[in-house]
């Protein structure tokens, strides 16, 4: 725990200045580590709030990492967050189990772990914000950072102050300004000697590396803040272009993969084919965004031989498949089996959607492909036992419509061209006897419906014996 010595005030008023950036009524949950930034930005949100009329709330987020210091911390963020009648979060996150798990370092993993996990709260509590303490000297170590690492021109824009939720007000002001400030408050914080440790590359750089630069060029911190100011000028003025190509070269798959047309991309110029494959990665992996030179020069190369895979950095993979090149998760999209009540709609989070099963009059049924094959019709006399929803197996086998004989799932898939980085993430609709749908391609022949079973001329009951399936995409 560390307090300021004496008051002084602050040169320029962190409230003042950030005020602008809030409406009257927003509501703002603050990532609070107990840290200077963030106490700092939780002092300054109460200031504003004052006029504001601001819904606060903070979260801690313990790592599992430092057991003694994070006790530590989290007493005080509660304390704080009480002093000032703040609504206090508690959550506890083994990032040592993420980071291994998604073969990442435990800096990026906790980076993915605190920007998911807030996100995941400000929107089931339909927050506004996410503020996060973020400063200039973050910003300038974040560039030099990537700098050594071997950076496009894209991370020389350097730390976002808004993307999505999240904002980081406090980002044009130095780490000394933020002390300062505090220092004027009176207000005491906690010193992470994690922080302290040089082993880590940030701190490294703010430790040793930057002390050695300003020695030689006092001006250092200013005109790396500069250049980040002329980056980010002119990536805004190239984003257009950019958007325009990746959307016309790239598709998202509901479970996640990002599928790059070989031939499209080929097409498109050098530096632009570069920042298609940066955004692709970074779309399956926040923290990926900004992955180096040599990697994106190694997925050039394989996009442009047409053939083969590769490792990415954070457990992603990349691979050619059916002229198309798929960049994925190794742990990605598998549907898990769930049993299936008809009538009832069932979640499938793993691809982002939704099915529904539902019994349906036999004039209403139709026996063509529906809905680009996210719907269709099935015999409900013809369906055994009871229904289950789930991704590929080995050996799966099923009977494709108009067909005499069984086929391996995998054999049909390559013949429908799809790659095979997407189908784990297909859902198969299964009874007692095996595979009836393969959700938005085929239904299987024997649980077709026979034009016998049609409609018959008006008159007597009319029977429900048609299932009507369906995959929706989840909003």
């Amino acid at each position: 725990m560390s307090a300021p010595r004496k008051k002084k005030k602050a040169t320029r008023s962190i409230p003042a200045e950030i005020a602008g950036f809030f409406k009257e009524g927003d509501s703002v949950l603050i990532g609070l580590s107990g840290g200077p930034d963030s106490v700092a930005l939780l002092r300054a949100l109460v200031e504003i709030s004052a006029s504001s009329n601001l819904a606060l709330s903070a979260c801690y987020i313990n790592h599992l990492l430092r057991p003694v210091e994070a006790e530590k911390e989290s007493k005080f963020c509660e304390n704080l967050c009480d002093q000032f009648e703040i609504p206090y979060i508690y959550a506890e996150i083994d990032v040592s189990l993420i980071a291994q798990s998604g073969k990442m370092g435990v800096e990026e993993a906790g980076r993915e772990v605190r920007h998911t996990f807030l996100n995941q709260l400000a929107c089931e509590d339909q927050m506004d914000w996410i503020a996060l303490g973020h400063h200039a000297d973050d910003n300038i170590e974040t560039i030099l950072f990537r700098i050594f690492r071997g950076t496009g021109p894209k991370g020389l824009t350097g730390i976002p102050f808004k993307r999505g939720k999240i904002i980081r007000p406090l980002l044009k002001f130095s780490r000394a300004e933020v002390i300062e400030y505090l220092i004027s408050l009176n207000q005491d914080y906690c010193v992470d000697t994690s922080n302290l440790a040089t082993e880590f590359t940030r701190n490294y750089i703010r430790a040793v590396v930057l002390p050695v630069i300003e020695e030689r060029f006092p001006q250092a911190r200013k005109s790396i803040l500069r250049l980040s100011e002329i980056m980010s000028e002119t990536m805004n003025d190239l984003a257009p272009k950019i958007e325009s190509a990746y959307k016309r070269v790239v598709e998202k798959s509901p479970g996640g993969t990002c599928l790059l047309d070989i031939e499209k991309f080929r097409a498109l110029p050098l530096w632009i084919k570069k920042a298609v494959l940066r955004r692709a990665v970074g779309e399956i992996r926040s923290g990926l965004s900004d992955i180096d030179s040599a990697t994106i020069k190694r997925l050039l190369s394989l996009a442009e031989k047409g053939t083969g895979g590769m490792s990415l950095p954070g457990g992603a993979s990349a691979k050619i498949d059916q002229e198309t090149l798929g960049v994925f998760l190794e742990r990605g999209a598998k549907l898990k089996q769930r049993a299936v009540d008809i009538g009832r709609k069932i979640k499938l989070d793993e691809i982002s959607s939704y099915f529904t099963a539902k019994e349906i009059p036999a004039r209403k049924a139709r026996m063509t492909i529906q809905k680009k094959g996210l719907r269709a019709h099935l015999d409900l006399a013809k369906i055994s036992g009871k229904l289950v929803i789930r991704g590929m197996r080995p050996g799966d086998t099923f009977r494709p419509l108009g067909m005499k004989g069984k086929k391996k799932l995998g054999d049909f898939f390559t013949d429908r061209k799809i790659p095979s980085c997407l189908r784990n993430e297909i859902p198969l609709l299964c009874d007692k006897t095996g595979v009836i749908w393969v959700a938005g391609y085929e239904i299987s022949d024997r649980v077709k419906i026979q034009r016998s079973r049609r409609p018959k001329p008006k008159g007597g009951v009319e029977q429900e014996n048609i299932l009507e399936v369906e995959i929706g995409r989840a909003k």
